[in-house]
Order: C-alpha cells, then structure tokens, then sequence
C-alpha cells in the first residue's frame, strides 16, 4: 500500500493548518503555539496526537465507548492500570488490601474498603478536590433516572462515606473482587462545587434531567483531574489541551497536547510520514499501515511503532439445535476435528506477516493469568492426520472424491460464516481453503454490512460463525461463554454469547469467580473453566488483531503495553519531546 510523497505532504500541510490556527485562551496564550521547544528550551512543548472518533462528553464513566480513546488525558482515578496490567496508586496514596483495615469482609458477605487520597489534590479549575467529590459522584452515578452511566461498580455499593477529607470509605452490599480497580473508567470523581445545583435540582425535579446530562461541563466546560487541563474543544475537529500543574502523578513534561480527529486511516499514515502528528492513538492505524511506517522508518530512524495484541478473533459453533443445520457440529470429536485442521500459523502470515501471536486459549498473552492457565488446557495444533481420525470415530469417512461423507453417503457440508470486510474474508478463505483440502466441504458465506448489527441474524447463524472479537478483558473472554449471554427472543437477542453454548460446571466456575476475592483463587478457577472450553471446543480462537500507537523520533516515552489492561497514555506525564 504505497503513498506518495507528495500525496503525503499535501495532506500533512492541510492537517498542520488546521492543526497551527492561533486561537485567544484564557491563560493569554494562544492555541497555536510551537509544537516543540527551541534549543534553549524557552519555547513550550506541544504535542499533535491522532484520534479516530469524535466524543460529545470528556467523562470516562459514560456508556458511549466510541471517542474513548483521548478521554483519559483529562480524567484520574483512585489508581490507574500500568503498561504491565499492574494497578497502582494514581489520586490515592495506595491500594486497599484484602484482610486489612483498607479491605473488610464480613461473615455474610459484605464488605467495606478504606482510600487515603493524596494531599493537596486540585481539580483543573484549581478547586480542592477531596472525598467529598468521590461521595458526590456516587451519589451521581447510582442515581435512578440518568441512564447515561456505566453500572460497575456503583451497583454494588451500598453507602459511600467521607469521614474526612481525605478518606473514602465504600460499603458494599455483596462479595466484588474488583473493589480496588477504582481507575478513571471504572470510578473517576465529580466536582461537587460545579455539579451539585443541578444535580440536586434533579433529584428534586426528575423532568430536569436534561439540563443535567447537557450541562456544559461534560463537553466544553470539562474540568477534570488529569493530567492536562481542557482548553479548547472544536466539535468535529478535536481538542486542546495544557499542562495539569497539579496533576497527581507530577505535572507533564510536554505542556500541551492537540488532538485532532482524523477518521481516515491513510490520513493518518501520510501525516505521520510527514511529521504532522507526532502520535497516532491505538485504532488510527491498521496492521498494514503499520507496516509502512516500520518499512519508512527503518531506513531514516524517523519513528517507532508499537503494536500489542488486542482483538482475539474467534470460530464459534451454533449449539441450538432449532438453528443448527449440520448436527454432527454438536459432536465434541466433530469440533475438534474442525480446529484441527485450521492452520494457524498460515492465518498470521497471510494476515499480519507472520507478527501476531498464534493464540491457544481465550487469554491475553502475557496477562497476568496467561502463564498459569497455558500448561493445563487441551491444545489443537494443526494436524489433518488427527482431523482424519476425529471424523471417523465419528462415524466419517472419505469417499471417492475425498471429501468426508457419512455412512450413507451424505457429504459432510457445515455451514461458514464470516463477517464482511477484508481481514474476515481473507481469513475465511484461507480456512475454507485449508479445511477443503483436508476433505471438509465446508460451505463458505459472508455476513453483509446491513446485517452485522442485527442481534437476531448474529445468533441464528446455521453452523460455524466468525463473528469478530472474544471479550476485550480476561474477564470479557471468560463471561463470553456464560449461558446468562445467551441471545433468545425473550432477552432481545442480546448477550456475547451468540453461539448458545451452555455447560453448568462452567456456569458454576463463573458464578464462584465473581465472588472470588483471592488473586490466585481467581487465576485457578480461571484455568479450570479453560480447561472446560478447551476440552469441549465451543469455540476456538484464531488470530489476534492489533492495536497500534505509532510516536515519531522528536517524542519518548509512549507505551502501548499490554493490551486492553492499561490506556495507551497511561504515563503521558513522563513523556518527552527533543
């Protein structure tokens, strides 16, 4: 996929202008200051970073996820999740430990958590930020009536209180192992002093809900605690931002930030071949683009390119029978005969070059459970001799053309299908191709446009789906087999679990995991319910698709870590500018 350069430049002087307008702010300055300092180090800093989708709202805690992305720059947490998956103190001083006074559980099943904040914290509008804030926004969050907030973990909290103003005590109504992940997604603060007149005329008045939800702060007049400060937000084209002096991780080293909305993924790339974004945020780019800037940038040292896997594309099997239409797929010996017989290793080198991680198990790779659960799962390399034997001990044999047939004569023909666009359809191909050849007539489709965002068409697939991404979390992969997922006319086909598969040992495992406060009794009941999924193949995963955060050489310090566990900005304040 080659772009010219003059291509390149005449796309990348067009994002710079929009990007350079010199604006008026209200600290005097103005918006188009210099990108970098001067060699004396008197000019400030200024970073161009590349996002993909716009966002109404700066909140974290919304349910809309689209415009995610750039909305930590501006927000914190009691603790934020590190480049390794590890979670550490951010506003508080440190994390509450189970079986101590920060942590208590009551014999029936309560329990009540303690956080110290930081002294001295400040909101960007250099108000005080205490406790009070953090009882305010539950107070916020678990109101009846807005809709507009995620429901963890304030479901699960009875009573928030602040003894002072630097302690938060949570009390909850039930066992949660993840009371201690208070990030800024899971539980940002709420100024009080900004929000509480309308908040409480809410309460009072339910028919003021709109002025509320569309009170200027959540887009225009945010105020956070992050580590930049809201200066500018232009609808459509992106935001400005400045450095938090009293950020509670130390004020950034690079003074502003611009990001810039850029929806085209070539846009994207040729900016960046011509320095006019220093940042690209982690779904800018695809792999191929990817690909470009390390074949550009190997040459003149210009950039680097970060990718970590983020997406775990899988095959899932129809377990309903009413809508299964070849019931020799509800055959334990059938489906590993399947995923015996997909290749792989030929799906990375056809796909990514052969740079993605060729996945066993519904685990992100390196994550923190991945090297316990690895050893104890059942695994299915590519082996059409085992395929063969697979299929006769299930009653199939080849016939004349080669190709698998029961004993009276009936081909063995599973429906396949994949969802439209180019990595699906090429992937498709490829195993449709492979299981062919191993004598599997399968029977390829692709799901069109129109039809991908119809629950019900999702889940009534008639034999094998690929239907996109497994979870996102360790978390998200374990409850995509729970059968409380399972889409049905009656829930309105909604749920991840779209292949109907239901196993009470694993449903059992599920429920124990919820209410398991003990790390490492949490990772063995996760390799135990991978064990399940291995051993029964209700699913087997393909590919990992990437994210990618790409930095030009003038920027250090960005780090995409390990994917879906931390933001890729989660140190932006430790980043540097030549």
């Amino acid at each position: 996929m080659a772009i010219g350069r003059t291509a390149a430049m005449l796309l990348a002087a067009a994002l710079l202008s929009a990007c350079s307008t010199s604006t008026p702010r209200s600290d005097g300055g103005t918006s188009g200051a210099p990108r970098s300092g001067s060699s004396q180090g008197t000019e400030p800093k200024s970073l161009t970073l590349a996002f993909r989708y716009e966002k109404n709202d700066l909140s974290t805690k919304t349910l809309s996820q689209a415009g995610q992305e750039y909305r930590p720059l501006f927000n914190a947490g009691f603790a934020l999740v590190d480049g390794t998956g590890t979670l550490q103190p951010m506003l508080a001083t440190d994390l509450p430990k189970l079986n101590t006074e920060s942590w208590l559980v009551s014999p029936d099943g309560r329990m009540e958590t303690t956080w110290k904040l930081k002294p001295n914290l400040r909101w960007h509008d250099n108000q005080p930020l205490t406790a009070d804030d953090f009882v305010f926004a539950w107070r916020v969050y678990s109101a009846p009536g807005l809709g507009i907030f995620s429901p963890t973990p304030q479901a699960h909290i009875s009573e928030a209180l602040a003894p002072d103003s630097q302690t938060v005590v949570f009390r909850w109504s039930a066992l949660y192992p993840d009371a201690d992940l208070m990030t800024s997604d899971e539980f940002p603060p709420l100024p009080r002093h900004l929000l509480a007149t309308p908040f409480d005329a809410f309460e009072q008045d339910a028919g003021t809900r709109e002025l509320f939800v569309n009170h200027r702060y959540w887009n225009e007049g945010y105020v956070g605690a992050g580590a930049y400060k809201l200066d500018r937000l232009d609808p459509g084209t992106g935001l400005d931002g400045s450095a938090f002096e009293h950020y509670a991780l130390g004020k950034p080293k690079i003074d502003r930030v611009i990001a810039r909305i850029v929806g085209d993924e070539n846009t994207v790339l040729s900016s960046m071949l011509a320095d006019a974004i220093q940042v690209s945020s982690s779904i800018t780019l695809r792999h191929e683009h990817a690909l470009v800037l390390q074949r550009e940038w190997a040459t003149n040292k210009r950039g680097s390119v970060s990718m970590a896997p983020a997406r775990l594309v899988n095959n899932i099997v129809q377990f309903r029978p009413e809508y299964q239409k070849t019931p020799a797929l509800l055959d334990v010996r059938v489906r590993k005969a399947m995923v015996s017989s997909v290749n792989l290793q030929e799906l990375n080198d056809a796909l990514f070059e052969g740079q993605s991680v060729n996945p066993t198990m519904y685990m992100i790779p390196g994550g923190p459970s991945a090297r316990v659960v690895e050893p104890l799962i059942t695994k299915y390399p590519f082996d059409p001799r085992r395929t063969e034997q697979y299929l006769n001990e299930a009653g199939f044999a080849k016939d004349r053309d080669g190709l698998f047939a029961n004993s009276a004569g009936e081909r063995f023909r599973p429906d396949f299908q994949v969802l439209t666009g180019t990595q699906f359809e090429r992937g498709g191909a490829l195993m449709t191709d492979t299981w062919r050849r191993v004598g599997i007539d399968v029977q390829p489709s692709v799901l069109p446009a129109v039809q991908v965002r119809q629950n019900e068409v999702r889940n009534t697939y008639p034999g094998i789906s690929t239907p996109g991404a497994a979870g996102g979390t360790e978390k998200g992969m374990l409850e995509y087999f729970a059968s409380n997922q399972v889409g049905s006319p009656a829930n309105g086909w909604v749920g991840s679990n779209r292949g109907g598969w239901a196993n009470p040992d694993y449903d059992r495992m599920w429920t124990a995991f919820n209410v398991t406060l003990d790390r490492a009794d949490r990772t063995r009941i996760t390799a135990e319910m991978m064990k399940v999924l291995s051993d029964e193949v209700s699913g087997w995963p393909l590919y990992w698709d990437f994210n990618v955060m790409a930095y030009t050489a003038d920027v250090r310090g960005p780090d995409l870590g390990l994917a879906n566990t931390s933001t890729g900005f989660w140190n932006i304040h430790e980043w540097e500018m030549r």
